[in-house]
């Protein structure tokens, strides 16, 4: 089995045209997220994962100051 995850603002575009269908509009599902690597992948992926902690850092703290 797989999924995966878009962003609504990403997605609008099929939402609205009918290419994706909310399969449970007015209900939604908040869980925490996970990056998970194995070590040993190479130094693309280290970089790659060295980049997403770093703007991850940077959007949730201007979450956390926009939200308090």
């Amino acid at each position: 089995m797989g999924y995966g995850m878009i962003p609504q603002i990403q997605a609008s575009h099929w939402l609205d045209n009918g290419g994706l269908v909310n399969l449970a509009p007015g209900h939604e599902l908040k869980v925490p997220l996970y990056w998970h690597f194995w070590r040993h992948s190479g130094e693309l992926l280290q970089r790659l994962t060295t980049t997403l902690e770093g703007a991850i850092t940077h959007h949730y703290r201007a979450w956390r100051n926009v939200r308090l």
